[in-house]
């Protein structure tokens, strides 16, 4: 590809191409972090995986989040913990099929899951890709 700059009107505009190719690259980077974080959450019911959204703050920057309260949890994983009823008198869950009561449990914590850094990650890998893809739609000839 290459550009010809007769004037400053000609600088100008290749300077607001510059800006929406940086700023379309962002936004499909963006776009494929949100799509690798929903394949890449750990599933148990499924809820983590379809709760992840996308906001755009400004033409360069973009937000990859969810409001799902246990998500941090996941990623970072957590520390041994009491668990306790809240409204009851004894908590009730299942353990290989029996139900079982109990005023109090011990968690053991669990292990950290960095699964956005994968996502992350295989998003940063196809950064050429994305340039490139901006690049051919934002650029003029």
């Amino acid at each position: 590809m290459s550009a010809e700059i007769s004037g400053v009107e000609d600088l100008h505009a290749l300077s607001d191409s510059v800006v929406q190719a940086v700023g379309r690259a962002t936004e499909l980077m963006a776009q494929e972090v949100l799509r690798n974080v929903g394949q890449e959450s750990p599933v148990d019911h499924g809820r983590l995986m379809g709760s992840w959204n996308i906001s755009q703050r400004d033409q360069l920057t973009w937000s990859v989040y969810t409001n799902v309260e246990y998500a941090a949890a996941v990623m970072e994983g957590s520390g041994p913990r009491t668990i306790v009823p809240v409204a009851a008198r004894a908590l009730r869950f299942e353990v290989g099929g029996a139900v079982v009561f109990a005023r109090r449990v011990e968690h053991p914590g669990t292990e950290a899951n960095p699964f956005h850094e994968r996502a992350i990650d295989r998003a940063k890998a196809r950064t050429s890709e994305f340039a490139r893809q901006a690049i051919e739609e934002k650029m003029p000839s």
